[in-house]
This record gives C-alpha cells, structure tokens and sequence, in this order.
C-alpha cells in the first residue's frame, strides 16, 4: 500500500515516549521510509508505548559516540529527506550532526527537533523542605 509519503526517506534519532518517535511513526503511517537509531542495550524502548510508536519503522542499532557508528549516522542522514531527533539541545551537534551543518549540506532536508528541554534551562533543583509541628 502507498501513502502520501510514499518514497520520503525519514532518519529517527526521536527517544523515548515523546514528540520525535511520535512524529516518525505518523511519518511512516504515511508511506515515508522511516529508520529509527536506537541506542545500544536500551531498557526504554521495551515499553508497551513503543509497540505503537515503533509501527511501520525499520531500526539500526547505533552508538554515535562510537567513530563508526557516528559515521553511519551521518551517511544515513545524507540520504534522507527528514531528520527527527528529541534530544537536549547541543547532543546532535556532538554526535556531528549539527543541524545548520547538515542543512547546509542539504538545502532541501526537514530537520525536526523537539527537545523537551530548552538550550537554556538551569539544572533541575530539587529544595526539599521540612515543615516543623
């Protein structure tokens, strides 16, 4: 069966049960090619939500932290249309995915980000405080 989105080519470093995976996965609803990068040895993605979330994808294992599987990453991303990522802001950038540098590279490739977090957001505190009787 086609789709509207029939031959779009969707790289998805989207993590856990948030926006990202939720985007490529109505991407692929769609009839675009969607393969998904999971980190290695990942708990998260045995939760019950991902059985929906991970429909219609395709998945490579990769540690971008690694020379080689970053270099996969950045080939995979070359040869796509659109890049999801839901990541702290800065981590694509280390794994040498900066996106004005591959939209640069592409001037015709969708760079989706929807980090959870802004660029910047103070550490998360925590002031616990006992109220006296």
């Amino acid at each position: 069966m086609t789709g509207a989105l029939d031959g779009l080519r969707v790289v998805d470093f989207g993590q856990y049960v948030a926006a990202g995976p939720l985007i490529a996965q109505m991407l692929a609803d769609h009839g675009a090619d969607v393969v998904r990068v999971d980190p290695p040895g990942d708990p998260r993605r045995e939760h019950p939500a991902n059985a929906i979330l991970q429909r219609g994808t395709r998945s490579i294992v990769l540690d971008p932290k690694r020379a080689a599987d970053r270099c996969v990453a950045q080939r995979l991303v070359r040869a796509s249309d659109v890049v999801v990522e839901n990541f702290r802001p800065g981590v694509m950038a280390r794994f040498g995915l900066r996106a004005e540098v591959i939209t640069g590279e592409n001037q015709a490739l969708i760079y989706c980000s929807t980090p959870g977090f802004a660029s910047d957001d103070a550490p998360l505190q925590c002031r616990c405080t006992r109220r006296r009787r």
